[in-house]
């Protein structure tokens, strides 16, 4: 008997769930690490671009350039709104266009597509000095690219990755998206730190496509998904993040961080690299050791929970001993500060990386093309909606903004109830047994292929007799 590889035992022992103990050896290779690895830089390409903005932003260099210095608060806030949602504005049509891509050409080149469409955005975006309407077209167009990747990817990752590690795997997506977000607040502290001048802004926008590239050049080494070669029977089509204020956060935690008292745009950057550091480390260990065996749906529960409380702490705070200019910040304040990284934190372990890995398994088989562009859509729409309110909410909703974060704390409860009764567990179930999960079985309509869910229901009447068997010689 062939010995098991090492990287098979390691798995065994991270991941305790029953595919992992019955499924071949042979599918976990360094083929599927490779294709899923080389995909989820399309979560770096979300990240990077959601993150540099914010920092971008706040730079002089920028402001001096396109004129925002000479505007009040209120007008710089509707500005800063509408350069930040033209991104959410072009993921949600980059989202609705995405299916009809994946299944006319294939995963493999709807990916090269929206790479080059996202390279495309960001040349637009650092050549546009002065002009905040070309900006704003720029990351309409990058928009574009990106909400069609964040479909896609996981889509192809999770038609190719095994049953055990599955949200290992199409988790590995949101590991590179906060790596992504990681790597774009340190790239704007190193450019205003050590490029200075008039150049810092753009040089910081041009990073933006370096994962663009490499999701380019990393899916030509990969091949086309195997469900999408077998006649696209088992499209697994899926994006949608619920409503909650993380990609806001996202694009203005430099912001944030001041507002909670740490005071200068250079210390707000460093702020939000050691933001990004913890969301990053957060998300490997989440996906490491507790993705495949602690479940979804605990995950999702008792993360809300403590991302709620967060809020309301930081809100509170606000409230009722804003941070003062000029003055230090008081113990209640730093205790703020860790609220935000308790909050990442949180998020990693629960609502960040879960989303997508759920929502890439739970479609019915017959109805998949048309949940992806209603689920995507969604997403995006909302995330349009938030990135659009939350600079004028900091500015005009209660003093120095303390009802924003009451408000985000409330849809993280909310999102509690709802996961309570509408979400079922899905860790270690087979995507061909998706439809028995959630009742499809009961109610078979023309073109619903239950044939795998059958025979895997046979195979465990089976196995259920066999230990009956075994229990009687036993007695």
């Amino acid at each position: 008997m062939a010995k098991e590889p090492r990287s098979v035992r390691f798995l065994r022992r991270i991941v305790k769930n029953e595919a992992m103990t019955t499924d071949p050896i042979e599918i976990y290779n360094w083929r599927v690490y490779l294709l899923a690895c080389a995909s989820c830089f399309g979560g770096m390409l979300f990240g990077m671009d959601i993150g540099i903005i914010g920092g971008v932003l706040q730079m002089a260099s920028f402001k001096s350039a396109f004129g925002t210095d000479k505007l009040n608060p209120s007008d710089l806030a509707n500005t800063n709104a509408n350069i930040v949602s033209c991104l959410q504005g072009g993921c949600f049509f980059g989202s609705l266009i995405a299916p009809w891509f994946a299944d006319r050409f294939g995963r493999k080149p709807a990916l090269l597509i929206f790479s080059a469409v996202c390279t495309v955005g960001v040349i637009i975006q650092t050549a546009s000095s002065g002009y905040i309407a070309a900006i704003d077209v720029g990351r309409f167009v990058a928009g574009l690219g990106v909400g069609a990747a964040t479909m896609i990817n996981p889509l192809y990752v999770s038609e190719n990755a095994p049953r055990a590690i599955r949200g290992l795997l199409t988790g590995l997506y949101q590991l590179f998206e906060t790596a992504g977000i990681m790597l774009a607040f340190w790239i704007n502290y190193g450019s205003l730190r050590h490029v200075g001048g008039h150049g810092a802004w753009q040089v910081s926008l041009s990073m933006q496509c370096m994962p663009a590239v490499l999701l380019f050049f990393g899916m030509l080494l990969c091949d086309e998904s195997d469900s999408y070669i077998q006649a696209e029977l088992a499209e697994i089509h899926a994006q949608l993040e619920f409503e909650r204020g993380i990609i806001a956060g996202a694009s203005y935690w430099a912001r944030i961080f001041n507002n909670l008292g740490i005071t200068g745009t250079q210390n707000g950057l460093f702020a939000t690299g050691i933001y990004g550091i913890v969301k990053m480390v957060s998300c490997f260990c989440f996906l490491l050791v507790a993705v495949d065996s602690l479940g979804r749906r605990r995950s999702l529960i008792w993360t809300s929970i403590g991302m709620g409380i967060c809020m309301f702490y930081i809100g509170g705070y606000i409230r009722a001993d804003p941070p003062k200019p000029g003055q230090a910040v008081p113990p209640a304040g730093y205790v703020a500060l860790v609220c935000i990284f308790i909050f990442a934190a949180l998020f990693q372990f629960g609502w960040g990386p879960v989303c997508w890995i759920y929502v890439s398994e739970i479609p019915t088989t017959r109805l998949r093309g048309i949940n992806v562009s209603f689920a995507a859509a969604t997403q995006w729409l909302f995330n349009f909606a938030v990135s659009r309110a939350t600079p004028p909410m900091l500015v005009h909703v209660g003093r120095s903004g303390f009802g924003t974060y009451f408000i985000f704390g409330s849809f993280n409860f909310a999102m509690c109830v709802f996961v309570w009764f509408l979400v079922p567990e899905t860790k270690g179930i087979s995507l061909e047994r998706m439809d028995e999960l959630f009742g499809a079985d009961k109610h078979v309509s023309e073109g619903l292929d239950l044939t795998t869910a059958a025979r895997d229901r046979q195979a465990v009447s089976e196995k259920q007799e066999l230990a009956d068997i075994e229990h009687i010689e036993n007695v």
